[in-house]
């Protein structure tokens, strides 16, 4: 029997008796018929005598089974540290939503809004036999979406129910605000009326309040800004727009300050439409998920946004030779905040390389180059950068962005010497792709973990988070942390429900503090009071 009053898997073989119908054991039945005949053919044996033989057999067998080591580097069946012998190996890991619902919470109810403030990504454990995630390498900058987390189950082995995985949260309703009106609005402040003419960040009101419209859907063709045009001026006409950094956005951090986005996802079928209200798949401020680098800078009368702010001037950096490098920008506004350029349109033709190069000094420009690389710094100065004319002598006679949404792989390096090849450095190695011959990312220079713990019902069980500060929560990315069991392995031992040889304690807490201040709830209160069985549920 396990210490949970269950009989541990594979730890004991069935064996058919006189008037059972039970099937033995791989091998068991031909180990017992041979034993049988040999006692027939030493002496005759009386049916107690055969029994006693047969149990004999039984006895050895055993022995032997639960005396062989666990392999060091593979779940064991060992007996938990408690010494309330032998116990089934039960945890589990999967991917889910970033929702976890509060204790108690009823099924129906368990949806509570996408965390994406991820505080670890990239977590590989190179072994299953480590005591701590300190142990364990993982980043705290992370690339990942609010699907992406954790969910790990310290007591069963399988994650498939509505306790261990909360479903994606359910389509958003259908919407059924009433856009009263919309006006634009200063970029500097976020309040300052600005005429369509001139352009200004989009607001719009809904059901009697006031928020901004997200560039969510909106930008992927010009019909939604034809429509807000006309619903502002009353006149069909040219229109066009842009995104739009939000100086006063009310946010969790800043509740009661801004404005909120009152519209997303504004998608318009046609561009003869008379008012938003008319496009589809809209939602309100309850569902939308947008930040404050999009907004939209709307423009009536003109197929051209503004004129982007001046340059300082443009730079290459990392090369070997004059000519190549890395290219860098910085603006006018701060001329000594230097930051890459995103290759985003950047790409699309030649005419912007030969553009920065004539800037740089190298004449014709026509031979320029411009490979993709990956740049140490993410925050890039230009994005979007459009040279429609294949004369110009600068990027001053482009259009660029000054928000961007580009990542580190989306650097450019661009190659001003005639006939030279683009030979941009190679990115830094990327991990394996699988468990096998596991190369892990290296560690990054974050602070320790000062805490970890499951955030789900029941206690042993949960969406796996971790502090940096003892204060601030956030998410595990489930970035490599899926390849194998490692790391499950060596967070449910750091909670305490797992020894050194992957077996269950009967213990542990749900969460672990490194000051030792919080312990959570723990496994051996909740077993003896819900009668949890591991692997099977409650009241078993």
């Amino acid at each position: 029997m396990s210490i949970y009053g269950e009989t541990s898997e594979g730890l004991a073989p069935e064996v058919s008796g006189g008037g059972g119908g039970g099937a033995s054991g791989p091998g068991l039945g031909e180990k017992l018929s041979g034993a049988s005949k040999a006692a027939k053919l030493d002496a005759p044996a009386t049916r107690g005598h055969v029994l006693l033989g047969v149990l004999l057999c039984i006895g050895v067998i055993c022995f032997l089974h639960l005396s062989e080591e666990p392999a060091a580097d593979t779940p064991s069946m060992a007996a938990g540290n408690d010494g309330g012998g032998t116990a089934a190996v039960h945890y589990s890991h999967c991917s889910s939503y970033t929702a976890p619902a509060p204790p108690n919470t009823p099924p129906q109810d368990q949806y509570r809004g996408h965390m994406t403030n991820f505080m670890v990504d990239d977590m590989v454990c190179v072994d299953n036999t480590a005591s701590s995630i300190d142990n364990c390498f993982y980043s705290d900058h992370h690339n990942c979406g609010s699907s992406e987390g954790v969910w790990v189950s310290c007591a069963s082995t399988t994650c498939d129910t509505i306790f261990q995985a909360p479903p994606p949260p359910p389509p958003p309703t259908e919407f059924t605000g009433v856009i009263n009106n919309l006006r634009l609005v200063s970029p500097i402040d976020g309040m300052t009326p600005s005429v369509p003419q001139i352009g200004g960040l989009l607001q719009a009101q809904v059901d009697g309040q006031w928020g901004y419209v997200c560039d969510d859907y909106f930008d992927h063709d010009n019909n939604a800004a034809t429509v807000a045009c006309h619903q502002l001026t009353g006149q069909q006409g040219l229109a066009t727009h842009c995104n739009g950094a939000i100086p006063n956005l009310e946010s969790s951090s800043t509740p009661g300050y801004g404005l909120p986005f009152s519209l997303d996802d504004v998608q318009c079928g046609s561009d003869t439409l008379l008012t938003l209200q008319q496009c589809s798949g809209m939602v309100g401020r309850e569902n939308e998920n947008c930040g404050a680098t999009e907004g939209i800078f709307l423009v009536c009368g003109t197929d051209r946004c503004p004129p982007p702010p001046p340059l300082a001037g443009i730079r290459l950096t990392g090369g070997a030779n004059a000519g190549e490098g890395i290219l860098e920008a910085a603006l006018a506004s701060d001329p000594y905040t230097w930051g890459p350029v995103c290759d985003d349109y950047f790409d699309q033709d030649g005419l912007a390389a030969s553009a920065a190069c004539r800037q740089l000094g190298y004449p014709g420009g026509a031979d320029a180059s411009h490979c993709d690389v990956h740049t140490a710094d993410s925050n890039f100065i230009l994005d979007d950068v459009h040279c429609p004319d294949a004369t110009a002598f600068s990027l001053a006679q482009c259009t660029y962005e000054t928000t961007h949404n580009c990542g580190r792989s989306e650097g450019i390096w661009l190659q001003c010497n005639p006939g030279a090849a683009c030979d941009a450095p190679p990115p830094p190695p990327a991990p394996a792709t699988g468990p096998v011959n596991l190369q892990p990312p290296p560690p990054t220079a974050g602070p320790p973990i000062a805490g970890m713990r499951l955030n789900g019902y029941p206690w042993f069980s949960g969406l796996l988070e971790v502090t940096y500060d003892g204060l601030v929560w956030g998410p595990v990315c489930d970035d490599w942390f899926d390849v194998d069991d490692h790391q499950v392995e060596v967070v449910c031992r750091q909670l305490g429900f797992l020894d050194a040889h992957g077996g269950q304690t009967g213990k542990g807490c749900s969460t672990w503090m490194r000051d030792g201040s919080e312990t959570g709830h723990c496994q051996a209160d909740i077993l003896t009071e819900q009668e949890y069985s591991p692997g099977h549920g409650f009241g078993r």
